[in-house]
Formats: C-alpha cells, sequence, structure tokens
C-alpha cells in the first residue's frame, strides 16, 4: 500500500485537551506551593507594583503590623536566602522572620563575662550562621543561625590575639569576615573559622566610625558617616579604589542590590538613596517617592533579591519597613 507522505495533522481538540491539562498542572504545582508555605504567628499581605504605575519604588508595608507590639530597637537586619535575621538590641536578641514578617523564632545572644546583656547591632549571615556585633562587649560572635534560648558561640573571630578593638560593622564573603574596626579606622579580615587573615586600610586610607560594609563587583564598599562618604576597597590588597563624596551626608547602611546598584541608607537625611556603580543617585526612598512609608530613625537594611524588595529596620518604629524597588531598566 503507498503512503500518503504527509504528517497526520493533529485535531484541534487534542491541542486544547492538552493545553487544558497543562494548565490544571500548572495550578496544581502553585496550589501545592501554598500550601507548603508555612503560616507563621504575625505574617503581614505585602503590597507590590500595580500595573498602571511607572513609580520605581513603592512602600510594600511593615511588620510587626500596626496593632502589634513594636520590637525593641531593631538595628541590623540580614537576609539567608529563606529567612531574615533582626538585631532587636534593647531585648539582647536576634529575631527570626520570614519574608512576610512571620515570627520565626530568637536566637537569645549570650552576654559577655562582667557585662549584664548583649547588645547586638550589625548582623551577617554566614553558611547557616550569624556574625552579630556585639556592642555591649566590643565584640563579634558567630552562633548558628536556629532559634536558641542561648545561643551557642561556635567562633570569636580574632581570639587568638587580633580581635577588633571597637567592631562597628561586619560582612561575610566568599568565605571571608570582613570587619569594620572603629578603634583605629580598618577593616580586619578573617577566614571562615575565625583567623586572621589581613588588614585593610589603615594610615593610607583613613576611614572613621563605620556602620556598614557591601561587597559588590567594585570591590568592598565601606561606609565612611563623619565625612559623608563611601569608600571601595580592594578585598585582597585593601588598596583604595574610589571614593564617593557629596550626595551622602552620613551613610550608615549599605546593601548590594545585584544589578550594579547598591542602596545607601542616609540617617541624617532620613532616606535610603538608590545609587549606581559610580556612587550617583539614580532613585530615592523618602518621604516624597513614599509618603505613606517614611523613616523615622532608619538603622540596617537587607535585600531579597527573589521578591524584588528592600526590608529596612526602623529603630524609631519599632518596625521593619519593606519597599519595592524595580529592577534597573
Amino acid at each position: 500500500m503507498a503512503s500518503n507522505g504527509g504528517g497526520r495533522a493533529v485535531r484541534p481538540r487534542t491541542v486544547v485537551i492538552a493545553m487544558l491539562g497543562v494548565i490544571v498542572l500548572v495550578a496544581a504545582v502553585v496550589a501545592l506551593s501554598i500550601l507548603l508555605q508555612e503560616d507563621r504567628p504575625g505574617q503581614v499581605d505585602l503590597a507590590g507594583f500595580s500595573r498602571d504605575t511607572t513609580s520605581t519604588v513603592m512602600f510594600a508595608g511593615m511588620f510587626p503590623a500596626a496593632d502589634q507590639p513594636p520590637l525593641a530597637n531593631p538595628i541590623g537586619i540580614a537576609w539567608d536566602g529563606e529567612f531574615l535575621y533582626v538585631a532587636e538590641s534593647d531585648a539582647g536578641v536576634v529575631r527570626i522572620f520570614d519574608a512576610l514578617g512571620g515570627d520565626a523564632g530568637s536566637i537569645v545572644i549570650p552576654s559577655a563575662s562582667g557585662v549584664t546583656s548583649a547588645y547586638p547591632s550589625v548582623l551577617a549571615v554566614a553558611d547557616g550562621r550569624v556574625a552579630v556585633v556585639d556592642n555591649a562587649a566590643d565584640r563579634v560572635v558567630v552562633v548558628e543561625a536556629v532559634p536558641a534560648t542561648s545561643a551557642t558561640i561556635t567562633l570569636t573571630p580574632g581570639s587568638s590575639g587580633q580581635e577588633p578593638v571597637q567592631p562597628t560593622a561586619v560582612a561575610y564573603a566568599d568565605g571571608e569576615f570582613f570587619v569594620a574596626d572603629a578603634a583605629d579606622g580598618t577593616v580586619r579580615v578573617y577566614d571562615s573559622e575565625g583567623g586572621y587573615l589581613r588588614t585593610l586600610g589603615g594610615a593610607g586610607v583613613p576611614m572613621g566610625f563605620s556602620g556598614g560594609l557591601a561587597m559588590t563587583p567594585q570591590g568592598l564598599v565601606v561606609t565612611d558617616p563623619g565625612a559623608g562618604r563611601l569608600i571601595v576597597l580592594d578585598p585582597e590588597s585593601g588598596e583604595q579604589i574610589e571614593v564617593h563624596e557629596g550626595p551622602h551626608m552620613t551613610p550608615r547602611s549599605i546593601a548590594a542590590l545585584g544589578d550594579g546598584r547598591m542602596a545607601v541608607l542616609d540617617a541624617l537625611a532620613l532616606r535610603v538613596a538608590i545609587v549606581d556603580a559610580d556612587g550617583m543617585i539614580v532613585d530615592s526612598i523618602d518621604e516624597v517617592s513614599v509618603p505613606s512609608g517614611g523613616l523615622v530613625s532608619p538603622r540596617g537594611m537587607a535585600w531579597v533579591p527573589e521578591d524584588s524588595r528592600l526590608y529596612v529596620t526602623d529603630a524609631g518604629t519599632g518596625r521593619v519597613m519593606v519597599y519595592g524597588i524595580r529592577e534597573a531598566w
């Protein structure tokens, strides 16, 4: 029998059935993901950008909610891809939240010998651990990133004799801890087990009190609020790559946004400036751009790239303020 040589036509009914099957499968996956998302106490609804707006920043919400007790002086904040860690300084604990503000527990930081309580401020996540600047004892401690009524300190960077004298900020990148030391205006670098490696800055690169460190493609960015500038250092040699001066009055905290931009928290101006790789302001979160989400006493920031949201601790309100930031064009 001779073949007709042509391909067999697909009936429209078959195509429709296949499309419906795909839709049902996608709906099932979405439903399953919603069911698997743990419902934690205190979760809030966070807003997103509306389709008819061209705004590049927006106020998404805050937590704890307005009808809930505020946090006791929240300062530092860090994101590990699943949870937010917030330094509730006056309580001596690090609170754990999910991205919606749901309560996932607390890490009680044990006080140092001779000190009545810990005062956690700046935080950094480090491979399942949390590095904590404890201003009550002028130390940096590293604890497991899990709830604990009294956390076990797994290591103290520089405990062999090269510890920072007056630590003010900490960051973790590529298996190394970077600790700003206001005692001599340097950044001390330690390996993942707390062993001393090198010192950045010093006489050739004068830096004062730094409240924030961030690793970016340009280098290690150090805030220098006393001089109103950002200093970019080579993380290996400590060489000063460049200095951004002028637009920032008191840059406290800094967060890399992952697309060449940085968020710079200006404590005096009560704003978060979005800057490009050259340090120029390209956008701003302030009382004008987000009139319903103004800042009273902003302290720390954490960028959550999965949702394109910036989380800012506000000690004045005892809340974590959440903002949406559109990706760079």
